[in-house]
């Protein structure tokens, strides 16, 4: 470094990405301060930013708003699909194979992706492809990272009573539509904690007006494809009474990608168990998911979205 220069090494224990960084004037107008905005990004994606890193040109401003997808948009509808749990947090757990939930969501989310995929113009990706732990608000990183345009978490939660059984799509709500949802996403949100990441708060850029209405419009569509979702499974796939619910899940959170949460069924019931664990039942509810999700992209482009 030359006279006059410094340098700031800052060390992170994962994969990171620089979404923002600049130097502001200090408020006492006495000297200025250097603002980074750092978020977590998947290993290949780390990897191409190390490739394009040229340390012989002068460091230039990046200025990239939190709700601007950095993914190049090749006209694809893209979708997120997230595999609940994983690494240290095993989620639930069988009661008569003892078959951890990680494994249950990893082995389905992979069937649907491929499902997904065989559609013309869809894109879908998964959140993680391995048994790796991912923080709430990195799942979601990733899922506006890569532009996409639905998030579809994948859950077999496990219940006290043991005859409840069937699936069920949560929507994200303020307040909860019942008892059983408040639960659900109570324990759900406590993934974080199992790991030792503290529970973020909502990011101070969710009190912007526009950034309100845009997470308003985006809870509307995230309606419409629960819907569209039970609306598929009705008659094919068993469904829990009042099929669609809501709570206040944080993985649901993006305020401009529209959500929703997946139980497939319970783990504690041992007939769900049983299908959760039969490929040929796994392979027909991907079929009546790549429905729903066609029925709901053929709504939304007819409504100009």
């Amino acid at each position: 470094m030359g006279a006059g220069s410094s340098r700031i090494v800052l060390t992170a224990k994962k994969p990171v990405g620089v979404a923002l960084a600049e130097v502001k004037a200090d408020e006492s107008g006495k000297g200025f301060r250097l603002v980074i905005d750092a978020e977590f990004v998947k290993q290949d994606r780390f990897t191409q930013l190390l490739e394009q890193q040229k340390w012989s040109i002068a460091p230039t401003t990046a200025k990239t708003g939190r709700l601007a997808a950095p993914a190049a948009d090749d006209g694809s509808f893209v979708i997120a699909v997230d595999a609940g749990h994983g690494g240290i947090d095993t989620g639930a757990v069988g009661v008569v194979t003892k078959t951890e939930e990680k494994k249950v969501t990893l082995a389905f989310a992979e069937e649907m992706v491929e499902a997904l995929n065989k559609e013309t113009g869809i894109k879908a990706f998964l959140t993680r492809s391995k048994d790796e732990f991912l923080s709430l608000s990195q799942r979601v990183q990733i899922a506006r990272q890569n532009g996409a345009k639905l998030f579809i978490s994948i859950h077999a939660d496990t219940l006290k009573q043991k005859d409840i059984r069937g699936a069920t799509v949560y929507t994200i709500s303020d307040k909860a539509s019942d008892h059983l949802a408040a639960n659900l996403a109570e324990r759900e949100n406590l993934s974080d904690e199992i790991a030792g990441v503290a529970l973020e708060t909502e990011p101070a850029e969710v009190a912007d007006i526009l950034i309100d209405l845009t997470r308003r419009e985006t809870q509307a569509f995230s309606v419409n494809l629960a819907r569209s979702v039970v609306s598929s499974f009705e008659g094919q796939i068993k469904l829990i009474n009042n099929p669609h619910r809501y709570a206040g899940f944080q993985v649901l959170r993006a305020p401009d990608v529209p959500s929703v949460l997946l139980e497939l069924g319970f783990l504690s019931n041992k007939d769900d168990e049983k299908l959760l664990l039969d490929p040929s039942w796994r392979g027909r509810v991907s079929e009546r998911l790549v429905e729903a999700v066609r029925h709901y992209r053929q709504g939304t482009v007819a409504n100009g979205g």
